[in-house]
């Protein structure tokens, strides 16, 4: 008998952790209409503090949260608490919520519009990710971060306005929102992140902030529609892969502050030419690969470009320094070569000669980048004050400008 009798309760345990499984509910969660929350202690003071969501019912149609449940403050949407909700079409959200957790409201594909309370601060990673049919959302001004894949896969969302407070975008927030076609970015933020805007086909046209140092790999990669992005001056780097396979691509301007050009930063685009500048210290692999472009113009004799074939369409002819690299490419790969005459070094005022003017500045540059190692040249400036290519502007730079200058000016140049 006593045999039968723990068999007994060991099934109607299992019958109960498994119906306790199969509701989806938090241990200690309570019921609100048709959601589900928990009470919090957040100072452990054995005093609840605020009201935390943690679910819903899978057949929830309409979800009403109230800013107060017992009395308590609803302050958050708990990590995957309303995820997979498909049925779900209206949900309100109070001002008294803060933060959503990551996929918050992951696959509520029944959910069409939404307006974030502007008591949010923070939109956690996945948070609307594959809410496939948002057409309508507005983030207010009270949000300073997106989190990771925010919004990925929201591919009926048309546009989306990303406010001045936001500081930070994580990885592939916007990715594969195939409807967006408006973008607004916050003078804020400093970095396009990888992956954020791919494959946002329908996007024509997009202003990157003044802020803005990077734009990192594969940003915009397969964004098919893109004709026209306006990039700031103070940009230092563009990523691997950045502009992939934009196809339409035709008025691109790379600033004089970019540093690097990251592996297949333009393949596949549609520019016809391309400036890059001479503070460009390398061009990665394929960077202008399977492109339908006429010219690469490479302002930096020393600037290194990977060695291979496919770095530079062979379609494409090759502008450059007689003394460059961008000659040595050209004549190893069998290029069109069209010569912008011999790179002065040490002509930072670009008149075509050193002189004391050069020596002069290259000597309050050496002082400067010596007690502050800071000043404020462009970085083409740089590598005309770089006469020993050693990376930095000493003593020795300046040294070599004025011998020079001695030089020309006693044989009357």
């Amino acid at each position: 008998m006593e045999t039968i009798k723990k068999i007994i309760c060991i099934f109607i345990s299992a019958v109960c952790c498994a119906g306790t499984l199969s509701l989806g509910v938090t241990a200690g969660a309570d019921t609100y209409q048709n959601i589900t929350y928990e009470a919090v202690d957040s100072n452990g003071d054995g005093k609840e503090d605020y009201i935390e969501i943690t679910d819903c019912y899978d057949n929830a149609v309409s979800v009403n949260i109230p800013s107060k449940i017992g009395g308590l403050p609803v302050r958050n949407i708990r990590a995957n608490a309303l995820s997979g909700c498909a049925a779900m079409k209206s949900l309100t959200i109070p001002d008294s919520v803060v933060s959503f957790g990551a996929a918050a409201f992951s696959s509520c594909k029944s959910l069409t519009s939404l307006t974030i309370p502007g008591s949010v601060t923070s939109i956690g990673a996945s948070a609307f990710s594959n809410c496939e049919n948002l057409t309508d959302l507005t983030i207010p001004d009270s949000v300073t971060s997106i989190g990771n894949s925010a919004f990925r896969n929201c591919k009926s969302l048309k546009s989306i306005t990303i406010p001045d407070s936001v500081k930070s975008i994580g990885l592939s927030a916007f990715h594969s929102c195939s409807g967006l076609e408006s973008v607004v970015i916050s003078d804020r933020v400093y970095t396009i992140s990888d992956s954020m805007f791919y494959g946002c086909s329908k996007i024509e046209s997009i202003t990157i902030p003044d802020e803005v140092t990077n734009i990192d790999d594969s940003a915009f990669h397969s964004c098919h529609n893109l004709k026209t992005v306006n990039i700031p001056y103070g940009l230092a780097r563009i990523g691997a892969y950045a502009f992939y396979n934009c196809v339409n691509l035709e008025n691109l301007n790379v600033p004089d502050t970019i540093v690097t050009l990251g592996e297949s930063a333009f393949r596949g685009c549609g520019a016809k030419s391309i400036t890059v500048p001479d503070g460009v210290t390398g061009i990665g692999k394929e960077t202008f690969s399977s492109i339908r472009i006429d010219s690469v113009t490479i302002k930096n004799p020393r600037c290194k470009i990977y060695d291979d074939a496919s770095t530079i369409e062979e379609t494409a002819s090759i502008c450059g320094y007689d003394n460059s690299t961008a000659k040595a490419y050209a004549e190893k790969y069998n290029r069109s070569f069209v010569s912008l005459g011999t790179y002065i070094f040490g002509d930072l005022n670009e008149d075509g000669k050193i002189t004391a003017f050069d020596a002069s500045l290259i000597f309050s540059v050496y002082k400067y980048f010596y007690k502050n190692s800071f000043y404020n040249l462009k970085r083409g400036e740089i590598t005309r004050a770089d006469i020993n290519n050693d990376k930095k502007i000493t003593a020795k730079d300046a040294s070599i400008v004025f011998s020079i200058y001695k030089e020309n000016y006693q044989q009357g140049k």
